[in-house]
């Protein structure tokens, strides 16, 4: 079983902080093989978006860029 406890609690050391994960966004990017300058003009990067873009971050600029809105209520009863 693993824990995700401060080992170093007693000896006052800070807890081990896990390296950053990629948001789904960037994998989505990764699997399409996209780079920053070709997100606007990918059919299929704009379709996940479309999907997502409610409970997934999606870059500001993208969404500004496809004139895309984020319903904030969305998902909330």
């Amino acid at each position: 079983m693993t824990t995700r406890a401060n080992r170093n609690w007693s000896a006052g050391k800070p807890a081990e902080v896990p390296p950053p994960m990629p948001t789904e966004f960037e994998g989505v990017v990764r699997m399409l093989a996209l780079s920053e300058g070709s997100y606007t003009s990918s059919a299929p990067l704009r379709n996940w978006c479309e999907v997502n873009k409610n409970h997934k971050y999606v870059p500001e600029w993208l969404l500004t860029a496809w004139q895309m809105r984020v319903n904030a209520d969305h998902g909330l009863s």
